[in-house]
C-alpha cells in the first residue's frame, strides 16, 4: 500500500514501507529523489500532472526506475 507520508514545497513524499521517494514538481512532471540513508538522490524524472493518484504516480515511477 502506498501512502503519502508529506508534502513539502509543492512536491509529494511516498512510501512503500520499503522505499521512499519524493516527487518535486516540474513543468511538465516531477523530478524524482528516494531516500537513502538520511539524504534524497535524484533518481529521475517522471511525467505526470497533479491530479494523478499517489498510486498511479509510484506505479509510474517504479516501472521507470532504474
Amino acid at each position: 500500500m502506498i501512502r503519502n507520508i508529506g508534502i513539502e514545497e509543492g512536491g509529494r513524499i511516498l512510501t512503500d514501507g520499503n522505499r521512499t521517494i519524493k516527487f518535486e514538481r516540474v513543468d511538465q512532471g516531477y523530478e524524482m529523489y528516494e531516500l537513502s540513508g538520511n539524504r534524497y538522490t535524484r533518481c529521475g524524472i517522471v511525467n505526470a500532472d497533479e491530479e494523478t493518484t499517489d498510486t498511479d504516480l509510484w506505479n509510474m515511477t517504479t516501472d521507470d526506475l532504474y
